[in-house]
């Protein structure tokens, strides 16, 4: 059809004032699910309905920011804007041609630029689950849309450092409840503040159901203590269990010597969070179970 080419322009003009699109330099290199290299070198037997596909497709990378933005909700409302647009305007088989089209070029961005840092930053505490889960919500319509898996799309970049200053948990914490009372502890018996080695001894790790590719977890909670690590009621599970033993080994009634016990208790659980969980902050899947463990580890260290 002849209208196709106008979504780039409303998309376009609607986008002008954003700050995720403003800047327009050199386009990233997506990759594509739609054209493959070879495709290309054959052009000459297309269809005019290929190539009015991929010259959509050449334009619509052009509304891609060029830089990774610090506040992925303004990329979001991008993603969303454009979609939303593409359904007002278009309908039947120029909607479909159009949601193809925005489907292998933001997918093919969030697959290789901009989840990892969605991932990055949800670690950090700066991007909330509901943000994160949308994204993938898109992600994943993008792919089933294309019938992909994302490998011909642009290869996964790493995040070699934090995106944001990462903000210490709160060492002063009140409850009316004894922190002792909520985990379990290897005895019954609490040692005196003497016996601190013994003390540190007795604090049982939450075990993850794998070391390689790991799916759950378990805590010495009380009461529910087993959680799926991509599920919404696992959300800063790890934070819980660290402030309860840390508040625990800060009784009074319990511990006098403390301050020494939390060093001890500190070098233990960074240990654990070296061996079962910081690798896995790399991986291509978004761990829920493993929310604001960058605070975690900049509180202990």
């Amino acid at each position: 059809t002849k209208m196709i080419p106008m979504i780039y322009e409303v998309l376009l003009l609607n986008l002008m004032t954003s700050v995720v699109c403003k800047e327009a330099r050199t386009v990233p290199d997506v990759g594509s699910a739609l054209y493959r290299t070879e495709d290309l070198k054959h052009n000459d037997s297309w269809s005019q309905r290929d190539i009015r596909r991929y010259h959509l497709r050449l334009r619509y990378e052009q509304l891609l920011p060029t830089k990774i933005q610090v506040d992925p909700k303004l990329f979001l409302k991008c993603i969303e804007d454009c979609l939303t647009i593409a359904k007002e305007t278009f309908g039947g088989e120029d909607l479909t041609e159009v949601e193809l089209v925005l489907a292998d070029v933001f997918g093919g961005y969030l697959h290789g630029y901009f989840l990892p840092v969605v991932n990055e930053a949800f670690y950090e505490g700066w991007v909330d689950l509901q943000t994160a889960e949308k994204f993938y919500e898109h992600y994943n319509q993008f792919k089933t849309l294309l019938s992909t898996s994302g490998g011909h799309w642009a290869a996964r970049r790493t995040v070699q450092k934090p995106i944001f200053k990462i903000t210490l948990l709160p060492k002063t914490r009140k409850s009316t409840f004894s922190s002792c009372s909520k985990v379990n502890l290897k005895t019954k018996e609490i040692p005196n503040e003497k016996d601190t080695f013994t003390f540190t001894n007795i604090i049982m790790l939450p075990v993850l159901d794998s070391l390689k590719n790991p799916s759950s977890i378990l805590l010495p909670f009380k009461g529910v203590n087993f959680y799926s690590l991509t599920e919404a009621s696992s959300y800063d599970v790890l934070v819980t269990y660290y402030n309860t033993v840390y508040d625990c080994v800060s009784e009074p009634s319990k511990i006098e010597n403390s301050s020494l016990l939390h060093s001890m208790f500190d070098r233990k659980f960074y240990s654990w969070l070296k061996t079962n969980v910081l690798s896995h902050l790399k991986d291509e899947k978004l761990y829920v179970g493993f929310s604001n463990v960058r605070k975690i580890v900049a509180t202990i260290k």
